[in-house]
């Protein structure tokens, strides 16, 4: 290991030069920490904003090993975290506890002298360079012994992987995180561009989704309109991995969304490229990222019995999806995926007891049943219940007009 003490000087010399002219904000030394981390490690590139996003926004780093995304730096100013009091103020603010809980599992917190690696919300490592006190003389003195643990916190911060999620509940849990955070960062781009539209100024695709929404809901609220945004874009980002082959991106995402599904391809065509504002697109990428390394064959394969599908994918991982995202609205809207073979065993039994107890020969089939399924949910009840109905029907060698009279007993759609 090579060290660079020249590296570390020059840093301090950029920080302490801005310091001495006052007037410091957390922008002002963004090139100066850019430049230090990146030539201290040259496995290490730094892509940053350029403006303060106020609210939650994204953070003012992502970084890369090799074009692979590994992390963020998050800056703050000078000495806002040099004493526990200040760090612990931080670490409560809402940024970073959404961070922390909802998002990002590799994080380097700093106010440009001490650096804190999160990992999974722990504190891995903990580094103060130099003080206030340095900055006032004018000098420090950087020890080998210092140099050799703040290169710890980097190896560490770069040697960070993503794990491989092999099962629906995992990825489902991982998902919700992310989804819960872009729903935040979407309600702070919608409250930024209702304020532009009443300057009469230009606003991002988020108010046109907007503004579609409310045409299809007219009572629509605006965190009606972030949620389903969020829930969109997470839900149909697992759509598009599903149907995909090769690794997913933003740009090639509505490609592999099914055409029946016209809402969800039409808002893929807002979030691809530059178009979906900066401070929301990461989270994107962020989901993304998951959905690339999950295994999504093996977690398809716990939808399959006996050989065959007994679960929707599409429809039961809703249903696991929701209940981290967001346990109330899956109670009100009431998603409960059955499993198909109790659905099978129900609706075989009610077949027979209709043929037995009640002297319906032809069971669901016959002219006098009528299938109500008040609470349908997916639908599968009445889906199975059909089938079976279609069976008898083909056991007695009717057809024609028997299976014309069978639409008339099943509610498939609401009468006019």
């Amino acid at each position: 290991m090579v060290i660079n003490i020249e590296e570390y000087e020059k840093y301090f010399s950029e920080i302490k030069k801005e310091y001495k002219r006052g007037e410091c904000t957390e922008l002002t030394h963004r090139f100066a920490i850019k430049e230090f981390v990146e030539a201290i490690n040259s496995h290490l590139e730094l892509s940053g904003e350029n403006k303060i996003i106020k609210g939650i926004g994204r953070p003012d780093f992502i970084c890369f090993k090799k074009k692979i995304k590994i992390g963020y730096i998050e800056t703050k100013d000078l000495f806002d975290i040099s004493s526990e009091q200040g760090l612990k103020k931080i670490l409560n603010s809402t940024q970073l506890v959404k961070y922390q809980n909802e998002a990002i599992p590799n994080l380097i917190l700093t106010d440009y002298m001490r650096f804190i690696l999160i990992r999974n919300k722990e504190k891995r490592f903990d580094i103060t360079l130099f003080t206030k006190e340095d900055l006032d003389k004018g000098k420090f003195e950087i020890t080998e012994e210092l140099i050799k643990q703040f290169n710890q916190l980097i190896e560490s911060f770069l040697d960070y992987d993503l794990p491989t999620i092999k099962n629906s509940t995992d990825l489902a849990y991982e998902l919700s995180k992310k989804a819960i955070l872009l729903r935040a960062l979407i309600k702070e781009q919608l409250d930024e561009d209702l304020e532009k539209i009443k300057n009469k100024e230009e606003a991002s695709p988020v108010y046109e989704f907007y503004e579609a929404f409310k045409e299809l809901i007219k009572d629509a609220k605006p965190e009606d309109c972030v949620d389903a945004y969020a829930q969109t874009i997470t839900y149909g980002l697992f759509l598009s991995k599903i149907g995909s082959h090769d690794g997913l991106n933003r740009d090639s995402a509505a490609t592999y969304i099914p055409s029946s599904i016209k809402i969800i391809k039409k808002i893929f065509t807002n979030i691809a490229g530059d178009d979906l504002p900066s401070n929301c697109s990461w989270i994107v990428d962020e989901i993304i990222d998951i959905l690339n390394a999950a295994d999504i064959p093996k977690i398809l394969s716990e939808f399959v019995f006996e050989g065959k599908h007994y679960k929707d994918p599409f429809i039961h991982f809703y249903e696991d999806f929701l209940k981290e995202y967001d346990p109330e609205k899956r109670k009100h809207l009431g998603v409960y995926y059955t499993p198909e073979p109790v659905v099978s065993f129900i609706t075989n039994s009610i077949n027979e007891i209709l043929k037995k107890e009640f002297g319906k020969q032809l069971g669901f089939a016959d002219d006098s049943v009528n299938v109500l399924d008040f609470a349908t949910g997916t639908g599968t009840f009445l889906a199975n219940s059909f089938v079976l109905a279609l069976k008898e029907i083909r056991k007695a060698g009717l057809t024609g007009e028997a299976v014309s009279q069978l639409f008339l007993q099943f509610p498939f759609q609401k009468k006019k």
